[in-house]
């Protein structure tokens, strides 16, 4: 779905992806094809050189994040809808379950303070994103801002009894996560 609306947009007088009643799926097809292609990848790192993991996964995730920021302003179509472009989101993610997996990491030493101040600036970036990003602006080094808050909240909001876990636990909020995808169809 992804391929099939960036060809829609590099037709000036063709159909829009707005105009598809599919327009949604393009980040599923993305997510797929990175959940096919990323587990091979990960087999043969884990089989060549198991120790540079972490490293590989974070590198190969800023190298990509670095093209996607350098290109989306001159390609911003194939720079939303295709995976080469977008894989970054998804590797900050994948680098962040990598890590939570190593014993001894540093976020075992931290104290519930630093824990809960630390999910409150993740989720203030992403709140930030919100006023400082604009549909059209908002391509290139801007999407750092929302996808680092979100994979600060997620490292630090591990404990739901404290900080911006807390606040998001509290009925409505979780009411609307829970209907956040049929709100974002309509």
């Amino acid at each position: 779905a992804n391929i099939y609306l960036w060809t829609l947009t590099r037709n000036y007088w063709g159909p829009q992806p707005e105009h598809s009643y599919f327009l949604h799926t393009w980040s599923l097809s993305l997510e797929e094809q990175f959940y096919f292609f990323f587990p091979i990848i990960l087999i043969f790192i884990l089989k060549k050189a198991p120790s540079l993991l972490l490293t590989f996964s974070f590198l190969i995730t800023f190298l990509v994040y670095l093209v996607f920021a350098l290109f989306a302003s001159d390609h911003p179509n194939a720079s939303f809808y295709l995976l080469p472009a977008r894989c970054w989101e998804l590797g900050m993610g994948a680098t962040l379950a990598i890590y939570k997996t190593r014993p001894n990491n540093l976020f075992d030493k931290l104290n519930l303070r630093i824990i809960s101040l630390s999910s409150w600036v993740g989720i203030s970036m992403i709140f930030l994103s919100y006023l400082l990003l604009d549909g059209k602006s908002g391509l290139g080094f801007g999407l750092i801002l929302p996808t680092l808050g979100a994979t600060i909240f997620i490292l630090f909001a591990q404990n739901p009894t404290i900080g911006a876990a807390k606040f998001l636990s509290i009925a409505p909020l979780v009411f609307i996560g829970k209907i956040s995808y049929s709100l974002y169809l309509n």
